[in-house]
């Protein structure tokens, strides 16, 4: 694995790989790096080769607003994204620097086709099926595969605070999984 800390390019020959994928990049480099990363890849790629990228924004996707997810958010994760220099909002930046990084965007990735993903973040006991949970498992450990390390040192995950389950428990509170998919000119 590359990480910031040792990101000068990647040591692969120029047009010599058919297809790049990634799960977390917007939390392994920091916000400012993520064009040249990409570029990077662009530069790797074969003509027509392909990136694959699986995206997901820290912060949840209600359908409406959740004040003590939001302000779970801010004491517990988003500084700490800020204080690495994270990108926020990956889900709107990274199509963009694709295309600035010289790809073109698989248009059914930016519709709402099945390559967006909504996992539900809370279980509804009452109508709750086995689909329902494990899809809420999923898109936890997701969300914690890529987020998780920047959470506050002794913070509880945010679908752990009682409060914040009380207040959206009847809402529709999902974790968004964009697959992104592009490939070079």
């Amino acid at each position: 694995m590359i990480s910031d800390n040792d990101f000068e390019g990647l040591p692969i020959p120029d047009a010599s790989t058919d297809h790049i994928r990634s799960n977390s990049l917007s939390s392994v480099f920091p916000a400012l790096q993520l064009k040249r990363v990409l570029s990077e890849c662009n530069r790797v790629l074969v003509p027509g080769g392909t990136i694959e990228l699986r995206v997901i924004d820290p912060s949840p996707d209600p359908k409406e607003p959740v004040y003590k997810l939001q302000s779970w958010m801010d004491q517990y994760l988003i500084f700490n994204l800020e204080k690495c220099f994270r990108c926020l909002r990956p889900n709107r930046l990274i199509p963009v620097w694709l295309e600035e990084a010289g790809f073109e965007i698989d248009s059914r990735t930016l519709e709402n086709t099945p390559r967006r993903l909504r996992f539900p973040c809370f279980i509804k006991e009452d109508s709750c099926t086995v689909e329902h949970r494990l899809a809420c498992e999923i898109g936890r450990r997701l969300w914690n595969d890529v987020w998780g390390n920047y959470i506050e040192s002794g913070a509880r995950h945010w679908w752990e605070d009682e409060s914040i389950i009380n207040e959206s428990k009847d809402m529709d509170v999902g974790i968004i999984v964009d697959i992104i998919l592009a490939r070079k000119a």
